[in-house]
Parts: C-alpha cells; structure tokens; sequence
C-alpha cells in the first residue's frame, strides 16, 4: 500500500505540471484569438476563406508565442547575464593585485 501512494504521487508530480502548462497555453491562445484576431476577422473575411481564415489565426497565434517567448526569455536572459556578471566583478574585485588592475582598466 505504501508503494501504491508513493507511485501515485510520483505520477501526479509529472502529470500535474505538464497538464497544468498545457492549459496555461490553451487558456493563452484563446485569449489571443479573442483579443487579437477577433477583431480582424471583417477584414480579413475579405481575402481569405473560414478555413484559410482558422489556419491563418493558429500560424498567428504561434508566431505571436514564439515571439513572446523569445523575448521573455531575452529579457531572463539579459538580466539574468548582467546579475552574474556584476557577481564575477564583485568577486574579482576582492582579489589584492587582480582586483586593483581589474578597477584601473574599467
């Protein structure tokens, strides 16, 4: 019985996370679609037919994740960069010689 829960949890730690970002994402495209789409769909009804019109929303929609992702992850990414970096120079400032030539030089 002990085992049976321990798998139980186990199995609810990996299910969990990945079913709780799954609709995270869905939750996210639909909003998009509502908020961004929605209100082009007049003028696109024009050029496109029902079904050019959902394959075009969902190429948007994934194009608007990518990049928003990219630049979620540009922004940890820089922050991220320059947080470390100012520990390296914190840290190499605390060497006697090296510490002095680093200060001299920037």
């Amino acid at each position: 019985m002990r085992h049976l829960r321990r798998y139980f949890f186990t199995g609810l730690a990996v299910i969990l996370p990945l079913a709780l970002t799954l609709w995270i994402l869905k939750l996210l495209f639909q909003k998009i679609d509502q908020w961004f789409l929605q209100p082009l769909l007049p003028y696109l009804k024009n050029y496109l037919s029902p079904v050019g019109l959902n394959i075009m929303g969902r190429i948007l929609i994934i194009i608007l994740f990518i990049f928003l992702f990219s630049f979620i992850g540009f922004l940890v990414n820089f922050l991220f960069f320059r947080r470390l970096l100012s520990r390296f120079e914190k840290l190499l400032l605390r060497f006697p010689f090296v510490g002095k030539i680093y200060k001299t030089i920037k």
